[in-house]
């Protein structure tokens, strides 16, 4: 056995073991699925940005039970579109209901519960693809948790 497939294998271990963690915690996962290779929009094909913030506003507007949250974003990119994408949301989101409170751009790297989103977005990731033969592990250890997953199209 190589060096490679031991830290693979630890790595899939401790995810496992965090799910395992945190499923027993008070929290919702709503999510969408999205086939990039489906997208027809050129703007949302040919600009990261605008196709994260549409997809965000997807999953935020067909949450019903969000009022007055406070949203956690990584706070990957610059200060302009940190302020483009506020207006976007209020815009968006807030038009009919008061569903952003607060919007708040942090660094992943420091931040636990967007690094806690990330791994429950790679296990939900993990789960569609069906050529991975632990492609619904993941997911399922955390199921009771999961509230919406839909797939784009």
């Amino acid at each position: 056995m190589n060096k490679n497939s031991n830290s693979v294998r630890q790595k899939k271990s401790l995810i496992i073991d965090l799910l395992k963690e945190i499923k027993g915690y008070n929290f919702r996962i709503r999510a969408i699925c999205v086939n990039k290779l489906l997208i027809t929009s050129n703007e949302l094909k040919n600009k990261q940005n605008s196709f994260y913030n549409y997809m965000i506003k997807e999953v935020l507007a067909k949450t019903d039970s969000l009022t007055n949250a406070t949203v956690k974003l990584d706070g990957h990119s610059g200060r302009e579109y940190k302020k483009s994408a506020k207006t976007y949301f209020c815009r968006e989101i807030n038009s009919k209901a008061n569903k952003i409170k607060k919007l708040k751009f942090v660094d992943s790297k420091t931040d636990n519960l967007i690094q806690l989103a990330d791994v429950v977005a790679g296990s939900i990731l993990r789960s569609c693809d069906a050529s991975k033969t632990d492609s619904k592990k993941y997911l399922s250890i955390i199921q009771k948790r999961v509230e919406d997953i839909w797939t784009f199209k």
